[in-house]
């Protein structure tokens, strides 16, 4: 599968205090998300984008697992973070199980609370 099993997971904030994620877990009954938290990514980090399928091509030759997947023990090794956006995930197939635009974070060493909000 082209998705972590672990990691801790973000997705940007839109207007009106909400996100893709947001509208996504309430569409699939995980209930309205009512809290949220504003982090600031500091500099330094390593993230790696997936906007284009070639993106996403690159990433598998250079962190094979199976040669279909990505190896995401390797990843992150190198990166922080994989951010996969909406135009990622629709030019992507494999990344179809990402649902949502969101970025899984390996290491959060770099990020910072900024605070809480209500979304």
């Amino acid at each position: 599968m082209n998705k972590p099993d672990e990691g801790f997971w973000t997705s940007t904030l839109k207007g009106n205090n909400s996100s893709e994620w947001k509208k996504w877990a309430k569409y699939e009954g995980f209930g309205d998300i009512s809290s949220g938290t504003i982090l600031e990514i500091q500099k330094g980090v390593s993230m790696y984008i997936i906007n284009t399928k070639k993106h996403f091509e690159l990433l598998i030759k250079k962190f094979p697992y199976k040669n279909i997947y990505i190896d995401f023990v390797e990843f992150s090794k190198v990166y922080d973070a994989l951010c996969v956006t909406k135009k990622g995930i629709k030019n992507n197939i494999d990344l179809v199980l990402w649902n949502v635009e969101s970025t899984v974070w390996f290491n959060i060493k770099y990020l910072k609370i900024i605070k809480d909000i209500k979304i």
